[in-house]
């Protein structure tokens, strides 16, 4: 099962003799069995990449339930890394687990002079967002992660 059932549903399923299986979720104090990977593990290896790549300024965009276990361990995991990096936390706003979430959160993180030099997005559909506000010519995301080239619009010269 995708999302995240409350307790008394995976409960309920449990008493009927319904196993739940959260899928990229950690179970928390459910009876429910998960599959996932260590995502703050993964997403800390992502901050090594872009820290040995050069970046400094980073932003985080969170799903739009940001308590998720995933969206948690995930943010966890790249914004302390970025910290004991000797980096400024990473600015973290919600993507709204959506495209135009991710839009709209690029919208925000790229509109003023402080511009992120790289940026990590919970999920495949935040991660897709930036495309249009960033004028990408190439995009490609896996795991959240959005390996783009761009061209500067003119109105960015």
């Amino acid at each position: 099962m995708a999302g995240t059932p409350s307790a008394t549903q995976v409960a309920a399923c449990h008493d009927i003799g319904v196993p739940v299986v959260l899928v990229g979720r950690d179970a928390g104090d459910t009876v429910a069995s998960f599959v996932s990977c260590d995502n703050a593990a993964e997403a800390s290896r992502v901050a090594r990449a872009l820290l040995g790549a050069g970046h400094r300024r980073f932003a985080f965009v969170s799903s739009l339930h940001a308590e998720t276990s995933f969206n948690a361990d995930r943010e966890r995991g790249f914004c302390t890394t970025v910290v004991e990096a000797g980096c400024a936390a990473p600015v973290v706003t919600n993507g709204g687990s959506s495209y135009a979430g991710g839009q709209a959160a690029a919208t925000r993180l790229f509109g003023n002079g402080a511009a992120p030099e790289a940026v990590f997005c919970a999920g495949d559909a935040i991660a897709l967002g930036p495309l249009r506000p960033l004028h990408l010519t190439l995009a490609l995301v896996i795991g959240g992660i959005l390996f783009a080239f761009w061209r500067l619009s003119t109105a960015d010269t």
